[in-house]
């Protein structure tokens, strides 16, 4: 009896260890926190997500993302430069998206470096100086909350014009502009349109992970202010070089950022290519032939920097829609013309490409869409930049895709330009979606068409 219950008392110990080492282990039981980290305007990349307890630490990648273990009740504490620091515990979720403040302080340091960074290609400063009549701390108040309003508060919107309109009746409203008020408007607009992040409508989620991004990439900087790109690889290492494809936004050289385009990029870079995603200059700052320029030198980019993104220079193309998609057509039909390519930006380099897509293409043949009827008074630069005077036998292929209720492009502008092309012997598809208006390209399947069209030429 004595030895079955010391046998017993052997049991019950061993069982009560085993549960207090199991109760032990799930104490400490770590998990795999991931998320996202930004503030108002933007992810962060760099941010430090921090452990407390135990001083580990990971930064977040490009688009704002991390990953790190931590045992469910420790404190997690999540700074960036320039926010106010937040402390977190991850309990029981393991997606943990964090939106930090903006520090003050820097926020007015980081906004007063941008307008004079701008000033070259906005002249805001020098606009105020001749406008504003007198510069009140009411004046002063009312700038820096438009300032803040479009950088901040707003930023994922097409235009600033709405914050402008509240700023600029203000300040009539209190005399504070003389006879230059027009000038003075003008710039402030082109400033609110760089402080701008603007935002694609398309849920992204599924494509990040499909592809690895490099934000903020200066590719040219006419007259010393620099034009941006965002640029997105495909995950997994090739063997070979790939191809690469420009992504050009819509807006009438007037509206939009890249970032309302960035789906297109991303989407494409999921299926196994480089893509770059640029902004250009607007036509409150410049005509329609700069935006050419600035496209010319985003191509001169990809193949300066070919080697180090593993870029096939004899398989690059452009893909745009509406003002991108003229864009597109003219670099197209252009080749390495040098009245086209503007004076800055790796100019060694060759502007041609090899095949572009065009999504609601203004070809400018100046018969159905702008200048519709007088055509006696054209800009001196519509010829320059119209790709239907430019089309030659040795043109890149070009895909028009179309909707044929188009109030803001005419469709007759893609079946010209398609009819022309096969007169030239160029190879060219035309699509044309049936009850569909203008902005119908916010739409993947529209992209994969493009895609489809770029693999056979590639191929």
């Amino acid at each position: 009896m004595r030895s079955y219950l010391s046998y017993r008392n052997i049991i019950c110990a061993a069982a009560c260890c085993l549960l207090l080492f199991c109760d032990t282990l799930a104490l400490g039981q770590t998990i795999k926190l991931t998320g996202t980290v930004k503030n108002k305007r933007e992810v962060l990349q760099g941010a430090k997500i921090k452990v407390k307890q135990t001083g580990k630490y990971v930064v977040t990648d490009a688009d704002g993302w991390f990953e790190i273990d931590a045992d469910p009740d420790e404190l997690l504490q999540i700074s960036a430069k320039g926010h106010q620091s937040e402390t977190i515990k991850g309990g029981n979720l393991s997606i943990i998206n964090v939106v930090l403040a903006v520090d003050s302080v820097s926020l007015k340091k980081t906004l007063t470096k941008k307008i004079k960074e701008t000033e070259p290609y906005a002249h805001f400063l020098q606009a105020e100086k001749q406008a504003v009549i007198r510069s009140t701390p009411a004046y002063e108040a009312a700038k820096w909350t438009y300032l803040k309003d479009v950088y901040m508060e707003h930023p994922h919107v097409q235009s600033p014009e709405k914050s402008l309109v509240t700023f600029i009746t203000y300040c009539k409203a209190q005399n504070f502009l003389n006879e230059h008020e027009a000038k003075f408007v003008k710039a402030a607009r082109t400033l609110g349109f760089e402080l701008i992040t603007d935002a694609s409508p398309v849920n992204m989620e599924a494509m990040i992970s499909n592809s690895s991004a490099h934000r903020n990439i200066t590719y040219t900087t006419p007259n010393g202010y620099g034009q941006k790109l965002d640029l997105f690889l495909p995950k997994g290492k090739s063997a070979m070089p790939v191809p690469c494809i420009v992504f050009i936004h819509d807006g009438g050289w007037a509206v939009h950022k890249r970032a309302w385009f960035e789906a297109h990029a991303r989407y494409m870079a999921g299926k196994g290519y480089v893509t770059v995603n640029i902004d250009y200059r607007m036509l409150d700052a410049v005509t329609p032939l700069q935006c050419v320029y600035d496209a010319k030198a985003a191509v001169r980019w990809v193949k300066a920097n070919a080697r180090k993104f593993n870029i096939d220079t004899n398989r690059i193309g452009a893909c745009g829609a509406s003002a991108g998609a003229q864009l597109a057509a003219i670099l197209a039909t252009t080749g390495n013309d040098p009245l086209l390519d503007g004076d800055v930006g790796n100019l060694k380099f060759s502007s041609r490409i090899h095949v572009a897509a065009g999504f609601a293409t203004p070809t400018l043949t100046g018969r159905k869409t702008w200048p519709i009827g007088n055509t006696s008074s054209l800009p001196d630069w519509f010829e320059k930049i119209s790709p239907y005077r430019h089309v030659t036998s040795d043109d890149a292929p070009m895909l028009f895709i179309h909707g044929r209720e188009d109030n803001t492009v005419a469709v007759e502008e893609a079946i010209d330009m398609y009819n022309l092309y096969k007169e030239k012997g160029v190879l060219t598809e035309l699509e044309i979606k049936e009850g569909k208006g203008h902005v119908f390209y916010m739409d993947m399947t529209v992209v994969d068409g493009a895609y489809n069209f770029f693999k056979k030429v590639f191929n």
